[in-house]
């Protein structure tokens, strides 16, 4: 919590927030701000980095944002649908958020025009087919930055005593 408390002193809004468990029993932490934010994202970290605890930061600013929203609750395989869609597309997935309303994915940027193409095709494409009329597919947050805390490889042993 206290490198989302820096960054809202900050006034950077964190949108998708993902963790994982990392290498030697650590947690990774990774997060999107709008790249107008990221740079200051980055120095408020770094600046904070012994108080927080971690080894580095990395940052990726060629990242964008979809969603599907709508047509979840009634419509089971919504998740699959889109990530078959994107599979297809040959458009590899960063990060996924979901909710009981929509699913989320990071893409490289370089993709979301290929993205938008691929869901808007024929209706005999199945993504079109699975979702036409039940959700919208929103492209949004064209300039996302994703900053990811990597923290102290906490199996070495600092220790070199015999």
């Amino acid at each position: 919590f206290k490198v989302f408390n820096l960054l809202a002193k900050e006034k950077i809004n964190v949108d998708l927030i993902i963790q994982s468990i990392g290498r030697a029993d650590s947690k990774d932490i990774s997060f999107t701000v709008a790249t107008p934010d990221a740079d200051k994202a980055y120095e408020v970290i770094k600046e904070n980095q012994a108080a927080l605890g971690f080894d580095h930061v990395d940052i990726n600013h060629d990242v964008a944002k979809v969603s599907v929203v709508g047509g979840m609750v009634d419509n089971p395989g919504v998740a699959a649908t889109v990530f078959e869609a994107l599979y297809e597309a040959h458009i590899n997935i960063k990060m996924i958020s979901t909710s009981e309303i929509k699913v989320s994915v990071l893409i490289d940027r370089i993709r979301i025009a290929q993205f938008r193409r691929f869901t808007q095709s024929s209706s005999s494409n199945p993504f079109h087919e699975s979702l036409c009329g039940k959700a919208k597919i929103l492209p949004q947050r064209d300039f996302l930055s994703v900053l990811r805390l990597i923290p102290w490889n906490s199996g070495e042993n600092v220790c070199k005593c015999p």
